[in-house]
């Protein structure tokens, strides 16, 4: 009776273990999907801007979609999420208010573009290089490479 009582308490840490596991790889699944659209919305703006496609048109639309996207980026790295396949540097957590306020501004940034969408290019340019700034800012510190 003892080795099945036993066996099954192994048994039940192992389900709960790897249940958590994998939650927090879905957490990291989740997080590098939103931002893996984030960054094509700005590799398609850069095409655009840097006048490699005539598309600019589109411009808007990309710019929106990050405006839309950003605001996400508040609850996309739950403690745990750092452990598994990703390149979120362990800093993201050990320096929160760092990283908080340059999330801040990433979000800020990304609003300010959305909302410069419809301006005349050389607006829409600066607002445009104000959001890779931010962009670089965090993942200069808080990304891998």
């Amino acid at each position: 009776m003892k080795a099945t009582v036993s066996t099954l308490v192994s048994a039940l840490v192992l389900v709960v273990t790897a249940g958590v596991a994998q939650a927090d790889q879905g957490a990291i699944d989740y997080r590098q999907a939103v931002y893996s659209s984030i960054g094509g919305h700005m590799n398609a703006m850069a095409g655009i801007v840097k006048r490699e496609v005539p598309h600019t048109d589109d411009l808007a639309l990309h710019a929106r979609g990050i405006a839309e996207l950003a605001p996400l980026t508040m609850h996309l790295f739950p403690e745990g999420s750092g452990d598994g396949k990703t390149k979120a540097k362990a800093a993201i957590w050990e320096d929160s208010e760092t990283f908080a306020s340059r999330r801040e501004d990433f979000i800020a940034a990304a609003r300010n573009l959305g909302e410069q969408a419809d301006s005349d290019m050389g607006t829409f340019v600066g607002a445009f290089k104000e959001l890779g700034e931010a962009c670089k800012a965090c993942h200069d510190d808080f990304k891998a490479d």
